[in-house]
């Protein structure tokens, strides 16, 4: 299965361009995408910060996130952040939303400390709550399996409406 990885664009709604040290990547997303490999799946990540010429922010999600979906062709797509990251994350999943059809999946403190408000917000197809790397692994099987979600410790998701 062909997995996006997107991490969240630094102060977004605050600063643009804005720059997010080496030291500062969301270690998150680097345990996920490495349990995901070692599972068998392609990873392929978003880093949206530091990225210089567009008139504004949303702009430049936008570009970069239909580019790289159209470019990667990702069965699964995977956000997450804090609460810091709630306008990233709600313009970037309206983004994706307006764009294709790809399952997404959030997770990250944003579902930890709100869960049901920002699913129930943003409407992703999955969320999951706590660390992801084993959550998210067992949910890209069952995905690329069409196996039953009910089983999975720890996500969320819709069933009947």
């Amino acid at each position: 299965m062909k997995i996006l990885l997107i991490v969240p664009t630094h102060n977004y709604k605050l600063i643009y361009p804005s720059f997010l040290s080496v030291s500062d990547f969301p270690a998150g997303y680097a345990y996920i995408a490495s349990s995901l490999k070692e599972a068998g799946h392609e990873v392929f990540g978003l880093n949206l910060n530091n990225i210089t010429g567009y008139m504004m922010a949303s702009s430049m999600i936008f570009d970069r996130i239909t580019k790289k979906i159209d470019e990667a062709k990702p069965d699964l797509i995977g956000m997450g952040g804090l609460c810091i990251d709630y306008a990233f994350l709600k313009d970037a999943m309206g983004f994706i939303r307006k764009h294709c059809t790809i399952p997404v999946v959030l997770g990250g403190g944003i579902i930890n400390n709100d869960a049901e408000f920002i699913f129930n917000l943003f409407k992703p197809d999955f969320c999951i709550l706590g660390d992801g790397e084993e959550t998210m692994v067992k949910l890209a099987n069952a995905i690329e399996g069409d196996e039953d979600y009910a089983s999975i410790d720890n996500i969320g998701y819709w069933e009947e409406g």
